[in-house]
């Protein structure tokens, strides 16, 4: 991918992001006498070409540059072209900077599939919203959690194997049936993972983790 198509693409995003609000706007004027199912059509039509557009570049969730890549910049110093290479590049982190639908808080809430193979991108996602067959609360009667409990182990820097031990995020999932009543437990389950003490909780609660 070079700049140049990123830069047309997320311009064509932006301009697509303005058209979205404005047709938003409409709708919601109190003044509006048409037809909002028109308006919804079109809506519907922007998500998707931001969806197409996000995709053409790699920008997407799961997408092809949406993670840590290695840019060579030239002018890198060293004995071998392999040196020369490395010395030569930068680290460019496009890991969070998605700008699909989903990303963009644009669509309902949903969730990455289960990866189990280390490195392996997202394929797909869970629409978590209530009319859905994968709903939250369909979810946790399926999957029959024990004692109403679940828990999450995440890691990052200061809190990885290699720094002492992830951490464990334990969800009491106790009347909880929507999304935003999910995540309400899980950020409670981290606020108390925060407060065990130690310095593996500190780098953890630095980190600004939240559901």
């Amino acid at each position: 991918m070079s700049l140049q198509i990123a830069d047309g693409g997320l311009s064509n995003i932006s301009q697509l992001l303005d058209r979205a609000s404005t047709l938003a706007t409409e709708s919601a004027s109190g003044t509006f006498t048409g037809d909002r199912s028109t308006l919804n059509d079109e809506y519907q039509s922007v998500l998707g070409e931001i969806n197409r557009q996000a995709q053409s570049i790699g920008l997407n969730s799961g997408g092809t540059f949406a993670k840590n890549l290695s840019v060579f910049i030239g002018g890198g110093s060293g004995t071998t072209s392999a040196a020369q290479i490395t010395n030569g590049s930068v680290s460019v982190d496009l890991s969070n900077a998605t700008v699909d639908t989903q990303s963009l808080g644009l669509q309902g809430y949903s969730a990455g599939y289960q990866i189990t193979t280390a490195g392996q991108a997202d394929s797909g996602f869970y629409d978590l919203s209530s009319a859905s067959s994968t709903s939250v609360s369909d979810i946790i009667t399926a999957n029959q959690p024990t004692n109403n409990e679940t828990s999450f182990v995440i890691s990052g820097p200061g809190f990885s194997g290699g720094a002492g031990g992830a951490i464990t995020v334990n969800v009491n999932l106790a009347n909880v049936g929507t999304a935003a009543q999910l995540a309400t437990a899980i950020n409670a389950g981290i606020t108390a993972a925060e407060q065990s003490g130690t310095a593996q909780a500190a780098a953890f609660q630095g980190a600004n983790i939240s559901a």
